[in-house]
Order: C-alpha cells, then sequence, then structure tokens
C-alpha cells in the first residue's frame, strides 16, 4: 500500500511538472523523469504508545524515511527544517512518527 502511495505521488508530481511547463499530459510518460523513491512500512503485532516519541520496540524495526526535499528539486528553496519519518502499520492503524 504504502508503495503504490508513493509511485502515486511521484506520477503525480510529473503531471503537475508537465502542466506547468505546457506540456500535455498525453505524451508518453515513460518518457518523463521519473525516479520515485521508495520506503518499506513494515507490519507490527505489538502495541504503540501514542505519545510524540518513537522510542517504543515496534519503532526501531523501522528506518528513518530520506530527509524530506522541495517539490521542486534543486530549482526550489531548499527547505527550512531537515524533516523525515517513520511508518508503521498494524490490523487497524498506520502510523507516522516525523521528526
Amino acid at each position: 500500500m504504502a508503495r503504490i502511495v508513493l509511485v502515486l505521488g511521484s506520477l503525480l508530481v510529473v503531471l503537475a511538472r508537465c502542466a506547468a511547463e505546457g506540456q500535455p499530459a498525453g505524451q508518453d510518460v515513460a518518457a518523463l523523469p521519473l525516479a520515485p523513491q521508495n520506503y518499506v512500512v513494515y507490519r507490527t503485532d505489538l502495541p504503540l504508545v501514542i505519545d510524540g516519541k518513537p522510542t517504543d520496540e515496534p519503532w526501531h524495526a523501522a528506518s528513518w524515511t530520506d530527509v524530506f526535499v522541495d517539490i521542486e528539486g534543486d530549482a526550489g528553496t531548499p527547505p527550512r527544517f531537515r524533516t523525515r519519518a517513520k511508518m508503521l502499520w498494524d490490523q487497524t492503524f498506520f502510523y507516522v512518527a516525523a521528526e
């Protein structure tokens, strides 16, 4: 599920760039510069304490994402703060911890 969301998000960014640059959205999408990031979201069976601190045992299995970048890449202003996230899921919820 998370991989699908990340890939779709990347595709939306590419289509938005095409629209901003006046390129038709119907052009060959395979020719567009698309290099989506990947992040594996692990399932946990252990309970999480929702306290704003990703220190519970299940969080140790989750790696941090790469540091977030501006949607425009190097052409945009660098983000003011270093931001990254961890994600987990269980049968009921999808958890996100951001720093």
